[in-house]
């Protein structure tokens, strides 16, 4: 048995809401794994794979990713 890397991973949304005469505008921010940890898989379990076999080969998540968004309510 094999115990891999933990993962660690922040999301975040802001929004803020600006009254206007007709209604409001909403503006959104997101960020996706805000830190930019890399999380990486679990270890190779396969025993045929020879050297391979426990070496942590590959990322488990994506990199930051910001998103915004504008919403106009009447």
């Amino acid at each position: 048995m094999l115990r891999g890397p933990g993962e660690r991973n922040i999301d975040i949304a802001v929004e803020r809401t600006f009254h206007v005469e007709a209604g409001a505008v909403r503006f959104r921010t997101e960020l996706f794994n805000l830190t930019n940890t890399t999380n990486f898989k679990n270890p190779d379990t396969t025993v045929s794979d020879g050297p391979a076999f426990g070496v942590i080969s590959s990322q488990a998540n994506n990199p930051r990713i910001v998103q915004f968004a504008l919403r106009y309510q009447f």
